[in-house]
């Protein structure tokens, strides 16, 4: 039969066997899965780390995963697919936390632009401003919105809890193509107890 743990196990064997990768360092990839009959699913993910024994196995995990959610279609039998990856390692990791957030108002009106800025503090020392705007939205009217900034993995955990599991309702649709790229911020926005993704 087809087993996504086999495939995971693949794909980290041969990452070992083409990449020297430690412990510390900073692991970039690129991966396209191509699926018969639907689009390909493309995605990027950045793992990085100080003391990482796992860091080889990020590709292979997140790719077996959505080999297992293609797999495990209810509309007909597994599709026949190819897989594509673009690994890069270095040796020196890249880490940052948040310091603080900054917004440009205390009040703003459906229809405006506001300007966010994160701060970023560096493992090892130094910090980075990073800037974003956005429009508020006409459904924002009146109501107090609470900002936060976040990472990639917390953004997609946090959309996974508003909207629920996917429900899709082809094979094109069986796999999730709106996560938010590893590597990146993102900004959730919340209010009444219910949080809303920007």
């Amino acid at each position: 039969g087809r087993s996504p743990y086999l495939v995971a196990m693949g794909i980290a064997s041969a990452i070992s066997g083409r990449l020297d990768v430690g412990k510390r360092g900073l692991l970039r990839y690129d991966a396209v899965i191509h699926v018969k009959g639907a689009d390909s699913i493309r995605w990027s993910d950045v793992v990085s780390g100080e003391k990482s024994d796992s860091m080889v196995f990020a590709p292979a995990v997140q790719t077996g995963r959505a080999v297992a959610t293609i797999w495990q279609t209810p509309f007909h039998s597994p599709p026949d697919i190819s897989i594509e990856l673009d690994v890069r390692y270095e040796t020196t990791p890249h880490e940052e936390v948040v310091e603080s957030i900054f917004i440009d108002r205390s009040q703003a009106s459906p229809g405006e632009r506001v300007e966010l800025a994160v701060r970023l503090k560096k493992a090892g020392g130094g910090t980075s401003l990073e800037r974003f705007s956005m429009t508020v939205p006409v459904s924002w009217a009146g109501k107090r919105v609470d900002f936060a900034a976040t990472d990639a993995d917390m953004i997609n955990r946090m959309s996974l809890g508003v909207g629920g599991a996917p429900q899709p309702e082809s094979l094109a649709s069986s796999w999730g193509g709106d996560a938010v790229g590893g590597g990146r911020a993102a900004f959730p926005a919340s209010f009444c107890g219910d949080a809303y993704l920007t």
